[in-house]
């Protein structure tokens, strides 16, 4: 009798809590992220480019309790194949200013979703002490999950995105590998 009791005091005591975690973002709701990783080039940029690392800061506007439309501004630093020229003291990095749209496959406490991004990329190679830029068009894909802490307006979040910039010659593409912290404004009624 004294452990029915208390299997049904614990449950009437967590339902709230359980309930409130599965509030879905409401539309109108902001979510700031902050978050870093690692940054690994493939393609014909692995030829020159070993992984590095990038961090970024993003904006999301909850159109709808499963979607988000957004910016990021990220930045990638790549090592260079030191097989190309040890003495050349070379650098690659990418600075990322893009527009994307987030979709939540199961609004709630615990969320996966996809990704898509379209934006301007800033791509710098410095060696012998001169250095080369160009601003180019790229896209990028991914998914990833984001966490809420129940009745709180922070979360955290890890991704993974496919990235490809349309650079001269051919595509500049790397993929990122990123976790991070969210903030939440107005996430719900």
């Amino acid at each position: 009798m004294r452990l029915s009791v208390l299997v049904v005091a614990i449950a009437l005591l967590a339902l709230p809590m359980a309930a409130s975690a599965q509030i879905p973002m409401m539309p109108g709701a902001l979510e700031l992220s902050a978050g870093g990783g690692t940054s690994i080039p493939f393609g014909d940029f692995n030829t020159v480019a070993n992984a590095g690392y990038g961090f970024g800061l993003q904006g999301s506007f909850y159109v709808a309790p499963n979607i988000a439309l957004g910016g990021t501004i990220g930045y990638n630093s790549y090592g260079v194949d030191d097989a190309i020229d040890p003495a050349a003291d070379a650098s690659l990095s990418i600075w990322e200013f893009s527009g994307n749209a987030k979709y939540l496959f199961m609004p709630g406490p615990v969320a996966p979703y996809a990704k898509a991004s379209l934006g301007m990329y800033r791509s710098k190679a410095s060696a012998y002490g001169m250095s080369a830029s160009s601003n180019d068009l790229g896209v990028g894909g991914g998914v990833g999950a984001q966490m809420r802490l129940p009745a709180s307006n922070i979360g955290f979040f890890a991704e993974g995105m496919v990235n490809s910039v349309f650079t001269e010659g051919s595509s500049t593409n790397f993929y990122s590998v990123r976790a991070g912290i969210n903030l939440y404004v107005n996430p719900r009624p």
